[in-house]
């Protein structure tokens, strides 16, 4: 154990050293969007997989065209979907959708708009340059059988889920999702649907937490709350930690009297790596490992320190434990200079705004403390201050942790 306070990248670096990658899973792919990727994903076939027409139009002979025929009669019509209709006469051209296979004896397609149509023969406007191949999306110029389009690690968005369709994938290998328990702890907290006494709030925590967690398409979740007792923390946590593979707690973790978290994890042999990390909000943040590969993340109970550590820290472990290739951090240009003489990293809830030209300005909100919930309203994120640096002027460019993919408003 380090019965230092350590910094935030020595943390960080501890936590992500105890992201072991989870197992895979075979599922359906209507039930992978968000899920992580651990197959590559190689098209089954050319894409296109013929020489498919890109405009509703007349397909024929490009020769015939170039030397110097301008009226066709019309032969046929293709649909989309039905084999390649043959055109053997290259006086004549056929009538074909967008979709639809290139017929043969075919190699060019003039749209609707640039011919007139009368007694079934097509004429071409005097107008119109042909080139051939015109508006013909050619076999295998996108992919050629065997390409990989996805790779291992991949988040799959509603795209890729096409995509899966598209190179015949009804499964798919992503990474096994871990089961979760989220314990809130306090006996000043009161469910939502009980009335409220003055000296009681509302378990805020652990609403923000899981809903977290849904955003990051992690569904296998439970939620606990205990009482600021041992033996009710004690129950809670044994089967926590027999059904779980990740718990998250909130609150008990500080320096009080009934703060029994890290005792009774230490009872049951969780062993913890560090306690108390150079930050504000979140100093007292706890974080260790069973035996097992059961890792405990401890977070304050304050709003704000619970929901920083969240994704400072969590969020970023659970990424690597389930596969996912890490996003290169974000930053942001700091829209008012700040101050401040302490020997600590500093996080601070921010308005993120995007500017005309997409650059990401951030606009810091002062919490006043890390238990005012309400100074993260209308906030997409916050930035990080280096402890090793006092002032930060105005334009300085700063990491960012935003709380969900949604883009920063304008």
């Amino acid at each position: 154990m380090r019965r230092h306070v350590i910094s935030v990248a020595e943390a960080e670096r501890i936590v992500l050293d105890h992201a072991e990658v989870a197992q895979s899973e075979t599922i359906s792919i209507g039930d992978a969007i968000g899920r992580v990727l651990r197959e590559p994903i190689c098209t089954d076939r050319d894409q296109p997989p013929f020489d498919r027409v890109a405009m509703d139009g007349y397909a024929f002979a490009f020769d015939a065209w170039a030397g110097g025929l301008r009226s066709f009669a019309v032969a046929a019509i293709q649909k989309a979907g039905a084999p390649a209709a043959t055109l053997d006469d290259p006086g004549q051209c056929i009538e074909i959708m967008t979709g639809a296979v290139l017929p043969q004896g075919c190699d060019c397609v003039v749209r609707y708009e640039d011919t007139t149509i009368e007694n079934r023969t097509m004429r071409i406007s005097a107008s119109v340059t042909i080139v051939r191949h015109q508006n013909v999306h050619r076999q295998g110029s996108d992919f050629h059988t065997n390409d990989q389009l996805l790779t291992p690690g991949h988040i799959l968005a509603p795209p890729d889920i096409a995509i899966l369709a598209a190179v015949g994938k009804a499964t798919v290998m992503v990474n096994r999702q871990p089961a979760i328990t989220v314990i809130s702890t306090g006996d000043e907290l009161v469910d939502l649907d009980s009335s409220l006494k003055p000296y009681q709030i509302r378990p805020s925590n652990s609403y923000g937490i899981v809903a977290a967690l849904r955003a990051l398409g992690l569904g296998s979740v439970k939620t606990v709350h205990c009482r600021d007792d041992k033996e009710d923390l004690s129950r809670s946590l044994d089967l926590a930690l027999e059904q779980s593979r990740v718990l998250i707690i909130t609150g008990g973790v500080s320096m009080g009297k009934y703060d029994f978290v890290p005792e009774v994890l230490d009872e049951r042999g969780i062993a913890v790596h560090f306690h108390k990390v150079r930050q504000r909000p979140g100093k007292p943040f706890w974080f260790g490992s069973g035996r097992d590969g059961t890792v405990v993340f401890a977070l304050p109970g304050n709003p704000v320190s619970a929901i920083v550590c969240f994704y400072r820290y969590v969020k970023p472990w659970l990424h690597r434990h389930t596969g996912m290739t890490m996003i290169p951090a974000e930053v942001a240009v700091l829209a008012a200079g700040i101050t401040f003489r302490k020997a600590f990293t500093r996080f601070m809830p921010a308005r993120l705004r995007c500017s005309a030209q997409g650059q990401i300005t951030a606009e810091t909100v002062e919490t006043g403390g890390s238990g005012n919930f309400g100074a993260m309203a209308h906030c997409q994120g916050c930035i990080e201050l280096s402890e090793t640096i006092d002032d930060f002027p105005a334009g300085a460019i700063v990491p960012v942790h935003r709380w969900s993919c949604l883009a920063a408003s304008t």
